[in-house]
């Protein structure tokens, strides 16, 4: 797995300002289980990922 990273852009008042404490906390975890599930992507090879393709050859719209 890739070790990806996140930070605050612009920076942490510009995103977070005004949350308290536990609500910091909650963006910050969510930010690096993205980190985590974008650095484990990126270790799939392209020859051993699913294709983006539906099998049936529908759409995703149902019918």
């Amino acid at each position: 797995m890739k070790d990806w990273t996140w930070e605050y852009e612009p920076d942490a008042e510009n995103v977070v300002g005004g949350l308290d404490g536990a609500q910091r906390l909650e963006v910050e975890a969510i930010a690096q289980r993205i980190a985590d599930a974008v650095g484990a992507a990126a270790s799939v090879s392209p020859s051993t990922s699913p294709s983006r393709q539906p099998v049936s050859g529908r759409s995703l719209r149902g019918s």
